[in-house]
């Protein structure tokens, strides 16, 4: 007998019981997905934080079009803050000394795409205020001012 056959099937079906104990028994699933953006230019990467009124955090990562998706993110009352993919940054630093104020990425295939995103939109306090629905499937564009 194949044991490496087992131990894939075994860890498909280890996959199926995660993904049901996402969804719970009970518990309803949802999900919010959009796009991000700052001042109208579409993100190209980065990491977006989703803040709970009750402390949580949950984190989705911007993809190269500008989209996202987070299963299951606080709901109710949510601020969304941003910060750069610190690979990128390294990278960028490497090929020259950023501006003290900006984290530098590099520009995406989008054009407009910013081509740096201010440390401020780490903040809570700059963070942009969103509803996130306790069920469901919901779009929501983020855009930074």
């Amino acid at each position: 007998m194949n044991t490496n056959v087992i131990k894939r099937s075994a860890g498909g079906f280890a996959g199926v019981l995660l993904a049901l104990g996402i969804a719970g028994c009970g518990d309803s699933l949802h999900v919010v997905e959009g796009t991000a953006a700052i001042k109208g230019a579409k993100l190209n990467h980065g990491t977006l934080s989703f803040h709970g009124d009750k402390g949580e955090t949950r984190t989705a990562s911007v993809n190269p079009d500008g989209s996202f998706m987070i299963v299951n993110p606080p709901a109710g009352a949510v601020k969304v803050t941003v910060e750069a993919d610190p690979m990128r940054v390294a990278a960028a630093k490497k090929a020259a000394a950023p501006p003290k104020d900006v984290v530098p990425i590099t520009k995406g295939s989008d054009a407009g795409a910013p081509s740096v995103i201010d440390r401020r939109y780490r903040d809570v306090a700059n963070a942009v205020a969103i509803n996130v629905n306790p069920t469901g499937h919901q779009t929501v564009n983020i855009d930074f001012p």
